[in-house]
């Protein structure tokens, strides 16, 4: 019905219309709904690419069209929740971040520390549902390639809907339960 709608008012592909709306539908939609698949459970979080000649493709509005649709759908969502600038797993995982907590010292009048308490010190992100709008997915895919980038298998976690975190020493970002979507658009 979208493309339907929209689509006699506007140069951009159908099939761009159709896929980029069920993405961003999807992310708006959430974690809740899901399919089954023996254990796993498949969430609406989709992951597409739309490829194109340049400047030709109307792949920027074909986005255009779903993102101003989005926008009476879901304005709080429209607001904080569509980013782009994929560059590092870290950074993606920071967007959808769960609260940290850590330990921190109680010191008496003379400056001793005498117990501990456990303080939030990171709020942490409480809406886990992320769209990724790359427009120049070349971007992201080069910044993925980079030696020691953990983009990409951050973004198959994401994929799965599985908790996200790298170990590493100085990395104490988490998220139990991402909810995050990518499109992404590139010429051929």
């Amino acid at each position: 019905e979208f493309v339907r709608l929209v689509g006699p008012q506007t140069e951009a592909d159908p099939a761009a219309l159709l896929f980029q709306f069920l993405a961003a539908m999807g992310s708006i939609i959430g974690r809740g709904p899901h399919y089954r698949v023996g254990a796993a459970k498949h969430f609406a979080n989709l992951f597409m690419v739309i490829v194109g000649n340049s400047a030709k493709a109307r792949k920027g509005t074909s986005w255009s069209e779903v993102k101003s649709a989005c926008k009476l759908i879901d304005i709080r969502w429209w607001n904080t929740r569509i980013t782009d600038g994929l560059s590092t797993g870290e950074g993606l995982i920071h967007a959808v971040r769960d609260e940290i907590k850590e330990s921190v010292p109680i010191k008496d009048k003379e400056r001793r520390v005498i117990d501990h308490q456990e303080q939030v010190t990171d709020p942490g992100e409480a809406d886990k549902r992320l769209l990724c709008v790359e427009s120049e997915l070349g971007r992201a895919l080069q910044a993925a390639a980079r030696d020691g980038n953990t983009l990409s298998p951050v973004i198959r976690l994401a994929w799965d809907g599985d908790a996200l975190r790298v170990l590493t020493k100085n990395a104490r970002e988490t998220c139990a339960e991402p909810h995050i979507s990518i499109i992404g658009h590139i010429t051929n």
